[in-house]
């Protein structure tokens, strides 16, 4: 989160929504405001500034949900993205709802940190392409290090023998492998992202970094 497009969402106007929606603003960053999801305190709302399209939600979803599932220590679940989200029937805003994650500070000790999903990631050829920026890690204590903020898909291929022999050697049930490949599947008809600025696992020298129009897709 560390660019503001002002010009898509003014930071200014984070409170402001949060009011007029009566929900509860968490805090904002470069490029996600959030907000708290009225009954579920278990739920948060990322509002996006940048505009995105239809088939920018619908890939972001299903990398979020590949990773999410591969790495459940690491990535959120996401529970929706849309392309427009309505508050107070007027503003129509992109973003994601997705699961809360009670962060603490850099010092916290993890038992999974993103180092972990960097090394498998290289080790099997996977793509992962993200903002590094260490806003963008939350720490839960003895648990895992999660990266909050959006993944992005660049074109490369998956590995999927060697995804299917580590879904096997960690014993994943059938439903979850099932659920895997299914994004995979799905993913072919969304295309890439444009985005460059982004660190992508390919192009990491060393494995010792640790560090949200109405279309929606729901997962409850």
């Amino acid at each position: 989160m560390q660019r503001a497009a002002a010009a898509q969402f003014p930071l200014q106007g984070i409170p402001t929504l949060a009011r007029k929606s009566g929900e509860v603003e968490i805090g904002y960053g470069g490029e996600n405001a959030v907000l708290s999801y009225p009954g579920k305190p278990d739920r948060i709302v990322a509002i996006s500034y940048d505009h995105l399209t239809p088939e920018d939600v619908k890939r972001w979803y299903y990398l979020q949900s590949f990773y999410s599932t591969v790495f459940p220590n690491n990535f959120p679940h996401l529970h929706a993205a849309f392309s427009g989200y309505s508050l107070s029937d007027k503003a129509r805003i992109p973003g994601t709802i997705r699961a809360f994650i009670p962060g603490a500070g850099p010092e916290v000790q993890v038992k999974f940190p993103f180092s972990d999903v960097i090394k498998t990631c290289k080790e099997l050829d996977i793509p992962l392409c993200y903002d590094p920026h260490p806003t963008n890690f939350l720490r839960v204590p003895e648990a895992g290090e999660y990266y909050v903020d959006r993944v992005y898909y660049q074109g490369e291929p998956w590995n999927v023998t060697a995804i299917e022999k580590y879904l096997n050697t960690n014993e994943f049930g059938l439903s979850e492998k099932k659920k895997i490949f299914a994004n995979l599947e799905r993913l072919k008809s969304f295309g890439i992202d444009a985005r460059k600025d982004l660190m992508s696992v390919r192009t990491i020298v060393s494995t010792a970094q640790e560090v949200t129009s109405g279309v929606m897709i729901v997962q409850a």
